[in-house]
Protein backbone atom coordinates (compact mmCIF):
# COMPACT_ATOMS: atom_id res chain seq x y z
CA UNK A 1 0.00 0.00 0.00
CA UNK A 2 2.36 2.53 -1.36
CA UNK A 3 -0.08 5.18 -1.74
CA UNK A 4 -1.72 5.51 1.57
CA UNK A 5 -0.47 7.95 4.07
CA UNK A 6 -1.50 10.51 6.84
CA UNK A 7 -0.34 12.79 4.97
CA UNK A 8 0.39 14.30 1.62
CA UNK A 9 3.48 15.72 -0.35
CA UNK A 10 2.99 18.59 -2.88
CA UNK A 11 3.37 15.76 -5.59
CA UNK A 12 0.60 13.79 -4.86
CA UNK A 13 -1.51 17.23 -4.97
CA UNK A 14 -2.36 16.15 -9.02
CA UNK A 15 -3.94 12.61 -7.89
CA UNK A 16 -5.90 14.22 -4.90
CA UNK A 17 -9.52 15.12 -5.60
CA UNK A 18 -11.14 17.82 -4.85
CA UNK A 19 -13.71 18.15 -1.52
CA UNK A 20 -17.15 19.58 -1.49
CA UNK A 21 -20.28 20.14 0.83
CA UNK A 22 -23.77 20.80 0.47
CA UNK A 23 -24.50 24.71 -0.07
CA UNK A 24 -27.94 24.73 1.37
CA UNK A 25 -29.30 25.89 -1.95
CA UNK A 26 -29.70 22.26 -3.25
CA UNK A 27 -25.92 22.50 -5.32
CA UNK A 28 -22.34 21.53 -4.13
CA UNK A 29 -20.07 24.19 -2.88
CA UNK A 30 -16.22 23.55 -2.94
CA UNK A 31 -14.24 23.17 0.57
CA UNK A 32 -11.01 21.97 -0.05
CA UNK A 33 -9.09 22.37 -3.37
CA UNK A 34 -7.47 19.00 -4.12
CA UNK A 35 -4.36 21.09 -4.78
CA UNK A 36 -1.06 22.23 -2.80
CA UNK A 37 -3.37 24.45 -1.30
CA UNK A 38 -4.78 21.78 0.48
CA UNK A 39 -4.85 22.25 4.36
CA UNK A 40 -3.93 18.01 3.93
CA UNK A 41 -1.11 18.95 2.03
CA UNK A 42 -0.15 22.31 3.38
CA UNK A 43 -1.36 22.02 6.83
CA UNK A 44 0.86 21.02 9.64
CA UNK A 45 1.51 17.10 9.95
CA UNK A 46 1.29 16.07 13.50
CA UNK A 47 -2.20 14.61 13.81
CA UNK A 48 -2.18 11.04 13.47
CA UNK A 49 -5.76 9.77 13.36
CA UNK A 50 -7.10 6.30 13.03
CA UNK A 51 -10.43 7.66 12.86
CA UNK A 52 -10.12 9.97 9.90
CA UNK A 53 -7.59 11.42 7.58
CA UNK A 54 -5.62 8.69 6.17
CA UNK A 55 -5.43 9.07 2.67
CA UNK A 56 -5.25 6.03 -0.11
CA UNK A 57 -6.34 5.08 -3.30
CA UNK A 58 -8.95 2.82 -4.63
CA UNK A 59 -6.28 0.24 -5.51
CA UNK A 60 -4.44 0.35 -1.72
CA UNK A 61 -8.11 -0.20 -0.30
CA UNK A 62 -8.89 -2.78 -2.40
CA UNK A 63 -5.77 -4.64 -1.90
CA UNK A 64 -6.51 -4.12 2.37
CA UNK A 65 -9.80 -5.61 1.65
CA UNK A 66 -8.24 -8.80 -0.41
CA UNK A 67 -5.96 -9.04 2.47
CA UNK A 68 -8.74 -9.32 4.83
CA UNK A 69 -11.01 -11.74 3.06
CA UNK A 70 -7.26 -13.66 2.87
CA UNK A 71 -7.10 -14.34 6.73
CA UNK A 72 -3.94 -12.04 6.82
CA UNK A 73 -2.60 -12.74 3.33
CA UNK A 74 -1.75 -10.53 0.43
CA UNK A 75 -0.19 -12.44 -2.96
CA UNK A 76 1.17 -15.44 -0.46
CA UNK A 77 2.86 -13.08 1.79
CA UNK A 78 1.75 -12.73 5.82
CA UNK A 79 0.64 -9.10 6.41
CA UNK A 80 -1.30 -9.91 9.46
CA UNK A 81 -1.92 -12.83 11.82
CA UNK A 82 -5.18 -14.78 11.01
CA UNK A 83 -6.18 -14.08 14.64
CA UNK A 84 -5.78 -10.00 14.14
CA UNK A 85 -8.22 -10.44 10.92
CA UNK A 86 -10.71 -12.43 12.95
CA UNK A 87 -11.08 -9.75 15.52
CA UNK A 88 -12.00 -7.96 12.69
CA UNK A 89 -14.55 -10.38 10.93
CA UNK A 90 -16.10 -11.22 14.88
CA UNK A 91 -18.96 -9.12 16.39
CA UNK A 92 -17.66 -7.68 19.54
CA UNK A 93 -20.69 -5.96 20.63
CA UNK A 94 -23.08 -7.09 22.90
CA UNK A 95 -26.51 -8.55 20.94
CA UNK A 96 -28.98 -5.87 22.58
CA UNK A 97 -26.98 -2.85 20.54
CA UNK A 98 -27.37 -1.86 17.02
CA UNK A 99 -24.26 -0.89 15.63
CA UNK A 100 -24.97 1.13 12.78
CA UNK A 101 -25.41 4.35 13.47
CA UNK A 102 -28.44 5.53 11.54
CA UNK A 103 -30.54 2.12 11.56
CA UNK A 104 -32.85 1.26 8.76
CA UNK A 105 -34.77 -0.95 11.19
CA UNK A 106 -34.89 -2.32 14.71
CA UNK A 107 -34.00 -5.07 14.25
CA UNK A 108 -30.63 -4.72 16.02
CA UNK A 109 -28.93 -6.49 13.25
CA UNK A 110 -25.51 -5.12 13.17
CA UNK A 111 -22.62 -4.92 14.94
CA UNK A 112 -19.24 -3.97 15.60
CA UNK A 113 -15.78 -5.77 15.17
CA UNK A 114 -12.43 -4.49 15.70
CA UNK A 115 -12.72 -2.20 12.89
CA UNK A 116 -15.45 -2.56 10.70
CA UNK A 117 -19.61 -2.37 11.57
CA UNK A 118 -21.22 -6.24 10.90
CA UNK A 119 -24.12 -7.44 9.77
CA UNK A 120 -25.29 -10.05 11.98
CA UNK A 121 -28.37 -12.08 10.58
CA UNK A 122 -29.86 -12.65 7.07
CA UNK A 123 -32.89 -10.88 8.17
CA UNK A 124 -34.13 -6.59 7.43
CA UNK A 125 -33.38 -4.26 4.26
CA UNK A 126 -29.69 -4.86 4.11
CA UNK A 127 -29.44 -6.77 1.07
CA UNK A 128 -25.60 -7.99 2.03
CA UNK A 129 -25.42 -11.66 3.72
CA UNK A 130 -24.67 -12.15 7.38
CA UNK A 131 -20.98 -11.32 8.09
CA UNK A 132 -20.65 -8.72 5.63
CA UNK A 133 -18.45 -6.01 7.08
CA UNK A 134 -18.29 -2.80 6.35
CA UNK A 135 -18.00 1.24 6.93
CA UNK A 136 -17.17 4.15 5.17
CA UNK A 137 -14.73 7.23 5.36
CA UNK A 138 -15.41 10.80 6.76
CA UNK A 139 -15.43 12.19 3.45
CA UNK A 140 -17.69 10.05 2.07
CA UNK A 141 -16.86 6.97 0.16
CA UNK A 142 -18.01 3.60 1.63
CA UNK A 143 -17.29 -0.03 1.05
CA UNK A 144 -18.45 -3.45 2.06
CA UNK A 145 -16.22 -6.75 1.96
CA UNK A 146 -19.31 -9.85 1.92
CA UNK A 147 -17.06 -12.18 2.73
CA UNK A 148 -19.13 -15.14 1.92
CA UNK A 149 -18.78 -14.37 -1.79
CA UNK A 150 -15.70 -13.02 -1.11
CA UNK A 151 -17.00 -9.79 -2.63
CA UNK A 152 -15.03 -6.38 -1.95
CA UNK A 153 -17.57 -3.19 -3.05
CA UNK A 154 -16.06 0.73 -2.79
CA UNK A 155 -18.22 3.74 -3.91
CA UNK A 156 -15.78 6.65 -3.46
CA UNK A 157 -16.97 10.02 -3.08
CA UNK A 158 -15.92 13.47 -2.03
CA UNK A 159 -18.65 14.55 -0.15
CA UNK A 160 -19.09 14.76 3.71
CA UNK A 161 -21.00 11.16 4.72
CA UNK A 162 -24.13 12.60 6.06
CA UNK A 163 -25.13 13.96 2.99
CA UNK A 164 -27.92 11.93 1.88
CA UNK A 165 -26.63 10.29 -1.72
CA UNK A 166 -29.05 7.82 -2.22
CA UNK A 167 -26.13 5.71 -4.74
CA UNK A 168 -24.62 5.10 -1.10
CA UNK A 169 -26.91 2.98 -0.18
CA UNK A 170 -28.24 2.06 -2.83
CA UNK A 171 -24.56 0.42 -4.54
CA UNK A 172 -25.42 -2.56 -2.11
CA UNK A 173 -28.39 -3.58 -3.76
CA UNK A 174 -26.70 -3.36 -7.11
CA UNK A 175 -23.84 -5.07 -6.20
CA UNK A 176 -25.98 -8.16 -4.38
CA UNK A 177 -28.05 -8.17 -7.41
CA UNK A 178 -25.19 -8.21 -9.86
CA UNK A 179 -24.56 -11.33 -7.96
CA UNK A 180 -27.84 -13.29 -8.69
CA UNK A 181 -27.17 -16.08 -10.78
Amino acid sequence: MKDTHFFLEPNDAPRFTSYYQPDGKGTLSLIDPGSEKSIRISGPKTFYSGGGGLHATAMDYFKFCQMVIQDGMYNGVRIAQPSTIALMKTDQLPLNLEGRMTPIDDLKNHGWTFGYMIKRRDVGNDPVPAGTISWGGSTGPVFFIDLKNEVVAMVLCQTPSTYPLEFRTDFRKWVMKSLVK
